[in-house]
């Protein structure tokens, strides 16, 4: 009896390895490579097999050593703030869905890992999407990568085609400068683009389907070689160790310290809802503790992930219900979407209203769902169902002009003008009743989702040194407020800190490293500092490593707002080292005088001793806004090299183009 029982145990376990065997291998071990590398996984095996049924269900099916050959695709990105990620997997789920017939074997990889486990001399075609961060960089995560490739000698990519997306923003100077970089250097190697390289104003998505669609139009004509996927061969595949907290698994900081830096705003000035003149301006501490093992250096950023306002939630899921019983819409279960971050002790989060309260950006409106909405309305009246051809017919005939310059909000004055004025809310208002009435909520609300962004971190400048304490990282955040369309609008992060987050109050946090928004390491070098506003936070770091490393040279800071006793940032601070001697302080305060008084008409003033300390070898610093005050102040400076320094223009140009290359001219700017 025994015999047989033991027998039959053996037949099954034998079966079960031949079926394994004859199946593709499945490797998915964490976030490192996105599909097939990544932290090192749970030592139980229940828990490993959670992950990696979890890891197969985000990111699809990875070929391993007993799979069948295929022609190999590789996918790299480098993402600063989470929009190339997303563009590359939608171009890795468009490849699986349509290169079986091809025998495309697409891999989805990070260029944080590129180096430990890519050999781009084995691969034939690379498709690459990156953005450009900070002042014309690479994302941090990109930067080994992009040291590695700058290195290399020419002809070593003769076998590689190739095809790069660049991600950028055209209000900021160096608009897609990383990616350019990426895509000639491809060429400099002797790899062939057989697609040409796209360079993608924001988040404009026609432009990049049109990239894809280049791409899915050539891959079939490439002589791509049938073989072995030779990296899930490489024995340190798997093993790569991540930090504890990042962007994808943030920190929850208690808040210790919240207090306002500005003038508070009377019950008067709060009614009259004066937007422009009546800011809020805040300091916040955030403890990092031990078991966070989060480092920052002066000069890096926080992220945090706000919360949306629970009344805007509200709001958004009474447009979703569309005269449904609100409860039951805002209580129906909904997945959490791909790349969502865990909750606080891991809280399970499965209703639409905590997913949108999360999860979802309720404040941008993508172009993908007004376009969505036309087709469903034009499809429910074309006679799916019980409709009619009058059947929404208001709202058809206003989506058809509204698009009818296309979906590009870049190219679409109208759909442009009309995004800028309105939030999801409204658009669900305006053009999705119909269609969410008559649609099972169970099918509408995945389909709306599916077309709505995912809600992002902000980012603030550190304003703290870890020479003070190490466990604790400050902010400086001006509270947004507005009003579009007579209806009163705010900025998700600054009110989640200000009117939603106390002391005691634990947030979701990580780094954001910025390497080149460094002090020198030589604290005998002066440094000249340019933030005013908000611009200021970085500055106060800088300032108090400085104090603390006994720093012999020069700290000269420039500082603006409007009125010394209406929104001087740190007055009392600055002031104190002022009166110690720990730095110089020039002060613009614009509306003191009739004619206003920036702080690039300080340094004009200061022509002379800004000549002096650039010959002599001081670090530049500027931090602010990158729309008009960093031009204005990198046009200031240029002036002081041509009329302090008796060069044309063209000279000061490369004066100050050798300054940024000897990292002596950073800027951290962004556009408001």
């Amino acid at each position: 009896m025994w015999f047989y029982v033991i027998l039959l145990i053996v037949v099954v376990i034998a079966v079960g390895y031949v079926v394994l065997a004859l199946q593709p291998q499945k490797v998915a071990t964490g976030g490192g490579l996105d599909l097939f590398l990544g932290d090192v996984p749970p030592a139980d095996a229940a828990s490993r097999e959670a992950a990696a049924a979890e890891e197969l269900k985000r990111f699809g099916q990875v070929y391993g050593p007993s799979s069948p050959p295929g022609r190999q695709v590789l996918v790299l990105y480098a993402s600063e703030y989470g929009f190339s990620e997303e563009v590359a997997r939608k171009l890795f789920d468009r490849i699986v869905e349509r290169g079986e017939e091809l025998q495309l074997q697409p891999r989805l990889v990070n260029m944080r890992d590129a180096l430990s486990v890519v050999d781009l001399t084995k691969e034939e075609v690379v498709l690459s999407v990156c953005s450009t961060t900070g002042d014309g960089v690479p994302p941090n995560d990109a930067r080994e990568f992009f040291e590695w490739i700058e290195a290399q000698n020419a002809g070593l990519l003769p076998s590689l085609h190739y095809s790069t997306l660049a991600l950028g923003d055209s209000s900021y100077p160096y608009y897609c400068r990383a990616a350019r970089t990426l895509h000639q250097r491809y060429e400099d190697l002797g790899a062939t683009a057989f697609v040409n390289r796209v360079d993608v104003d924001q988040e404009d998505w026609p432009v990049i389907d049109k990239w894809m669609n280049q791409v899915f139009e050539k891959l079939p004509s490439l002589p791509l070689t049938v073989r072995q996927d030779y990296i899930t061969q490489r024995p340190d595949v798997g093993k790569r160790q991540t930090e504890k907290h990042n962007r994808s698994k943030p920190y929850w900081a208690k808040v210790l310290v919240k207090r306002p830096l500005t003038v508070p705003l009377t019950s008067e000035q709060l009614a009259r809802k004066n937007y422009d003149e009546d800011k809020e301006v805040l300091h916040l501490e955030f403890e990092l503790g031990e078991d966070s093992e989060l480092t920052y250096t002066s000069g890096d950023a926080i992220g945090i992930y706000p919360g949306n306002n629970p009344p805007e939630m509200i709001t958004c899921v009474r447009a979703f219900a569309a005269g449904k019983p609100l409860s039951r819409v805002k209580e129906m279960r909904v997945s959490v979407p791909r790349g969502a971050y865990p909750q606080q002790d891991n809280a399970e989060v499965n209703t639409l209203g905590d997913a949108l309260r999360y999860y979802y950006d309720l404040k941008h409106v993508r172009p993908e769902l007004l376009v969505f909405l036309q087709k469903s309305l034009d499809r429910l009246a074309a006679g799916q169902g019980s409709k009619t051809p009058e059947f929404a017919a208001k709202e058809r005939a206003e989506l058809k002009a509204l698009l009818a310059d296309g979906v590009s909000a870049k190219e679409n004055a109208a759909l442009r003008a009309y995004i800028r004025e309105r939030e999801v809310a409204d658009v669900l208002e305006q053009f999705g009743a119909p269609y969410l009435s008559a649609i099972d909520p169970a099918t509408a609300v995945p389909e709306i989702l599916a077309n709505m962004r995912m809600l992002q971190p902000r980012y603030y400048s550190i304003a703290s040194s870890p020479t003070v304490d190490k466990r604790v990282a400050a902010v400086t955040a001006a509270v947004v407020r507005y009003a579009t369309l007579n209806k009163d609008r705010t900025g998700v992060c600054t009110t989640f800190l200000a009117d939603r987050t106390d002391i005691g109050k634990q947030v979701p946090v990580f780094i954001s490293k910025n390497h080149d928004f460094r002090l020198p390491a030589d604290t005998s070098r002066s440094i000249v500092m340019i933030g005013p506003g908000t611009g200021i936070a970085p500055f106060r770091g800088f300032l108090q490593e400085r104090v603390l490393s006994e720093a012999t040279g020069t700290n000269l800071f420039y500082f603006g707002c409007r009125k010394k006793d209406l929104d001087y940032l740190y007055k009392d601070e600055l002031e104190t080292w002022e009166k110690d001697g720990k730095v110089q302080l020039r002060t613009a305060f614009s509306r003191e005088q009739a004619e206003k008084v920036y702080v690039q008409h300080r340094l004009l003033e200061d022509a002379a001793n800004i000549w002096r300390l650039m010959e002599e070898g001081a670090h530049f610093y500027v931090c602010g806004d990158a729309g008009r005050m960093a031009n204005d102040v990198h046009n200031a400076l240029l002036s002081v090299i041509q009329s302090e320094g008796g060069k044309d223009h063209a000279q000061a140009l490369a004066y100050m183009a050798a300054l940024e290359k000897q990292k002596r001219y950073q800027r951290d700017v962004w556009v408001t």
